[in-house]
């Protein structure tokens, strides 16, 4: 199985050495790790910044994971939360809900209700864990 990880990386590189967004998405997303293909965070991470500052919404999200938890780049959640808006904004759901997290928890930027339940309604149609979240603050406070 690993010969065919090899000849996917050789080929999505090419593309994305000459300019392909979509390929270098998935470079950075068969190195974050695959079914019996190694993590290698560094790799990830080069070719998440490049799709992500191509405007991915996917690599922007996945992106923003890295710097809120710190894995193989300093934590850094004000990014985070950059990165996931810009993603957001462009429909993403997860991100939408991880936004609103950021918001619900002040993690970021700033605490506020009011836009955790904007970006949690976003994420609801596609995110179960986003209406969950939204009826708990709505609930709760």
């Amino acid at each position: 199985m690993r010969q065919y990880w090899t000849m996917a990386i050789r080929w999505y590189r090419k593309a994305a050495e000459a300019g392909n967004v979509t390929a270098m998405h998935w470079l950075g997303r068969i190195y974050a790790g695959q079914e019996e293909y190694p993590e290698q965070v560094d790799k990830a991470i080069y070719w998440l910044k490049q799709a992500a500052s191509a405007g991915d919404a996917q690599s922007q999200g996945i992106l923003g994971t890295y710097y809120f938890n710190g894995e193989g780049v300093r934590k850094n959640r004000p990014l985070a939360a950059k990165l996931y808006r810009a993603s957001a904004e462009q429909g993403d759901t997860w991100s939408q809900y991880l936004l609103g997290l950021c918001y619900q928890d002040g993690d970021g930027v700033k605490r506020n209700k009011r836009w955790a339940l904007h970006w949690f309604d976003q994420a609801a149609v596609d995110t179960p864990e986003a209406k969950k979240a939204a009826k708990k603050l709505r609930e709760n406070g």
